[in-house]
């Protein structure tokens, strides 16, 4: 096996939580440093979850923390983690979100994790904004302020243009537009 297979073993490994890290490593790895690798996968996964439930909170809020949990472990399987800073791994989860959305099938949560997005990393200076589905940026708002009771009322038929902006040092999100479609 060349160092490159070693590598990629290792690796696939790591992110694969359903496999036992014994038996597909044994053959390259003692076992101490094998203990150490269960070690790092562990912690690489709550790393990844930890950051994700800090970029998207109202998105983890409607979900629920299994679900959400579900979500980041079949990110971090399919999408695999290709930056070295694991903060980078965060701004890419709504795009995986649209890109599965066959599995999900819930607009709402594509849009839900935009708004987490933007909240987190929009630019302030440059008056960032994104459409999403009427009532949508109400129902974020509800979630982010843990309002209890809250259901969704949305609105096909229109959409919100939200804007991010500082407000004494705070960023905020508010909407700015309504359009409607035809």
């Amino acid at each position: 096996m060349t160092y490159s297979e070693h590598l990629n073993k290792v690796s696939q490994s790591i992110l694969n939580f359903n496999q036992s890290l014994h038996d597909n490593l044994q053959e390259i790895i003692q076992s101490k440093s094998i203990a150490n690798i269960s070690i790092y996968r562990k912690n690489l996964f709550f790393g990844a979850f930890n950051n994700l439930t800090t970029d998207y909170v109202g998105l983890r809020s409607h979900l629920g923390n299994n679900n959400f949990k579900f979500l980041v472990r079949k990110y971090l399987l399919e999408s695999k983690i290709k930056s070295p800073n694991i903060f980078d791994f965060s701004k890419y989860f709504s795009i995986f979100l649209l890109n599965t959305f066959d599995f999900h099938k819930d607009d709402l949560l594509t849009h839900l994790a935009r708004l987490d997005l933007l909240y987190q990393y929009g630019e302030v200076n440059k008056s960032q904004t994104i459409r999403v589905t009427t009532g949508v940026f109400a129902y974020w708002s509800g979630l982010i302020n843990k309002v209890d009771n809250l259901s969704p009322q949305i609105d096909k038929n229109s959409q919100e243009e939200v804007i991010v902006f500082d407000d004494n040092g705070e960023r905020c999100l508010k909407l700015k537009a309504r359009t409607y479609v035809l």
